[in-house]
């Protein structure tokens, strides 16, 4: 968790891709709204966008944009704490509790960890 929020917090493209899988597809889930919003997004997709070199809008601006509802600066907010565990594989910012609207979950796909699902309120 610590890789991956770090990969965020740099805006360092490779490093936050390394960090899903190249064969199944992850969840995003919008949690802004109930019922919840959910998009399942390929690697392939993910990565041609975030490599496209439009930093303003689509998955760029949603994880790692300068926008004060970016992925990444919540992540930053953590200010190098660790992301606290409230379930089996479910981590929330360190302030947050198990009912928090934005999470991450991990899956075990053969040797590695990688990203099953990405909570986001504004998503």
């Amino acid at each position: 968790m610590d890789a991956f929020a770090k990969a965020l917090s740099m805006r360092d493209v490779d490093a936050f891709l390394s960090h899903f899988s190249r064969r199944r597809a992850f969840t995003l889930l919008g949690t802004i709204d109930e019922p919840y919003r959910a998009a399942r997004i390929k690697y392939a997709d993910l990565s041609r966008e975030l490599h496209s070199g439009d930093r303003s809008q689509g998955w760029y601006a949603e994880f790692m944009g300068d926008e004060d509802e970016s992925f990444a600066l919540s992540v930053a907010s953590a200010e190098h704490r660790p992301w606290k565990r409230v379930g089996k594989h479910k981590f929330v910012l360190p302030d947050d509790d198990a009912n928090s609207r934005m999470f991450v979950v991990w899956r075990k796909e053969g040797p590695r960890w990688v990203i099953d699902t990405i909570a986001i309120p504004d998503a």
